[in-house]
Formats: structure tokens, sequence, C-alpha cells
């Protein structure tokens, strides 16, 4: 027979020593009323259900608690990830890491994304007007390049181009002061060692005073010679072969005594030449430190005959070799 257990009214049988549902202990042999006739039957459920319902808010609250926390962590170290990865790229000139950090932070600040996309976009600039320069490959496009981005990545790369492109134009030129202005402005530069080696091989082809006046005088005794008739000395003045002679190829010492003769011809009475000071030397360097002169220079002629005097201008080209003599002597009349 069934019984309403006297603790939580639920039905029981009246044989049971105690209760299923609440283990309180049941009189044997007890007889009680009906389940639905004691009046206490109902009162002890709704504790039951409220204090399961306290339980899942409770629980809920702290599960929330803990997101919360856990996602305050994970903020802050992203945020704080994100602060130094912006460093980095702030102080950084590679257009690679620019570019990483607004890809892999694109939640970052506003501020912090503009900054770096204006310097990728003013690196890119940057390298567009380097290539620009390098294309056009000029000392002005070079200059306006470093004078517009003094502090780039490319600034040794820009000052050595601009260095080749000064030695080249100061070889080309082929001056002492070209050479030296390239010195001037390139104190420590590539080419200084060449340039000041190209500086005393200019300095050795300066001629001296002293060979200035060996040169002076060699035509001066030759030209006197000539005027006195004086063979032994006019022969000694030359080369033993001279490259050309008044336009004749290998000439000998009797070729030039021949022009002396044609000059006294029998109706001459007198014949002077007078040397113009209007020499112009140039020197070049045969090797062992010996030299050959290029000689340009103006003489007069003048010829005294029976019917008169008469003057004659002319324009010399010769040579003279290492061991101070003629070895090329060519005239032409001079146009005043």
């Amino acid at each position: 027979m069934l019984i309403n257990c006297p603790e939580c009214g639920k039905e029981v049988s009246d044989k049971a020593p105690y209760c299923p549902h609440c283990g309180i202990e049941i009189a044997a042999g007890r007889s009680l009323e009906p389940a639905e006739a004691p009046a206490r039957q109902p009162m002890r459920e709704p504790e039951q259900k409220n204090s399961h319902k306290w339980v899942w808010i409770l629980s809920l609250l702290l599960a929330v608690i803990d997101c919360g926390v856990v996602f305050y962590f994970y903020s802050k170290a992203k945020n704080e990830d994100e602060t130094m990865q912006y460093e980095v790229a702030a102080q950084s000139d590679d257009a690679e890491i620019l570019q990483s950090f607004l890809d892999n932070y694109r939640d970052a600040p506003r501020a912090h994304r503009d900054d770096i996309q204006r310097k990728l976009s003013d690196i890119s600039r940057e390298n567009r007007e380097w290539n620009d320069a390098v294309l056009a490959n000029t000392r002005e496009a070079l200059t306006t390049y470093m004078r517009e981005h003094p502090e780039s990545a490319h600034k040794d790369e820009a000052l050595a181009k601009i260095d080749s492109i000064d030695w080249n134009n100061a070889k080309t030129a082929e001056t002492v002061e070209a050479v030296k202005e390239y010195l001037k402005n390139h104190v420590n530069g590539e080419f200084a060692d060449e340039a000041k080696a190209l500086i005393d091989a200019f300095s050795a082809l300066i001629v001296k005073p002293e060979e200035q006046a060996m040169i002076h005088n060699l035509f001066k005794k030759f030209f006197q010679s000539i005027n006195a008739q004086q063979s032994d000395r006019l022969t000694s003045t030359v080369t033993s072969l001279l490259t050309t002679f008044l336009g004749k190829s290998d000439a000998t010492p009797n070729d030039v005594i021949s022009f002396m003769k044609r000059l006294w011809r029998d109706d001459v009475q007198n014949l002077n030449w007078h040397i113009i000071d209007d020499y112009k030397i140039d020197k070049k360097d045969t090797g062992n430190g010996e030299y050959e002169y290029s000689v340009t220079f103006s003489a007069t002629q003048d010829v005294q005959k029976a019917t008169g005097m008469t003057e004659k201008k002319y324009r010399i080209k010769a040579k003279v070799s290492p061991d101070g003599r003629i070895s090329e002597f060519n005239m032409s009349k001079a146009n005043d």
C-alpha cells in the first residue's frame, strides 16, 4: 500500500523503512492519509527549485567574470604587442616591415595606421624618385635627389655615382684644372689617388722655364747658322734622321744643308731670319723620364738683293727630340 512521506509528501510504500526520495525514516505499519491530504506536501519543492536557480545564476555569473578577465588580459596583451610593433615600424625604413604592420594590425589605432601609411607612401615616392635619378644618370639629377632626400638609404650609392660622373668629366677634359676641381670636390673620393697621379703626370708635361730656354736657343742656333752659312753648326741642331723636313720624309742633315744653299742664291746679298717669340710648346712623355716637344712659332725672313729688301713671315711647326735636337721641321707662309 502506498502512503505519503511525512517529510517530502511523495508516495512511498508503507513497508519501506526509509523514504527513497528524502531519506527520512518511516515507522513500520504507520497509517497515513492519502497523498493529497497532508497540508505539508507542497512546502519543500519551491525551496529546492529556488536553490537550483541560484546555483545556475551564480555559475553563469562566474563564467561571465572568467570570460571578462580572459578578454581583459587578451586585449591588454594584444594592445601591448600592437604598440611594440608600431614602435618598431615607426623606426624602420623597410617597406616590407611597414606593410606587414598594416596587414597584421588592421584594428590598430587610427593614428598609428595613418602614421605608418604616410611613412610607407613617403618611402614609395622616394624610391620612385631614386629610380628616376638612376635612369637619368646625370650629376644634376643625382644632386637634386640628394638635396630632397639628405638622409636617404641610397645616400652612399648616390654619392658614389656623383663621384664617378665627376671623375669621368675630369678625365674627358684632359686638363690639370679639371682634375684639381675633382679633387677639391671629392677629397676622399674613390678616384682621389688616380687623380693625384694624373696631376703628377700633367705636372710632368708642363714645360719648365729651362725647357723653354733650351728650345728657344736650339732654334736660334738653327737660324743663325743659316744666316751665317755655317753647315756644321747647322747640322748639329738636327737629328741624324728627321721624320719630315719641309715635307720630305726621312730627311737627313744633307737635306737641311741643301735648304740653306737654296736660300743663299747667287743674287742674295744678305739673309736674316728673326724668330718671333710666340712659342707654343707641348710636351709628350716618351718613357724613361724622357720627353718630346712639339713646337709652333713664327719667324720672319729678310732677304737683301740688289733690287731691294723683301720680308716674308712664316709659321713653323717642328718637333724636338729628347736629346734636344730638331727631329721634324715644316713651315708655311703666314697669312697676316
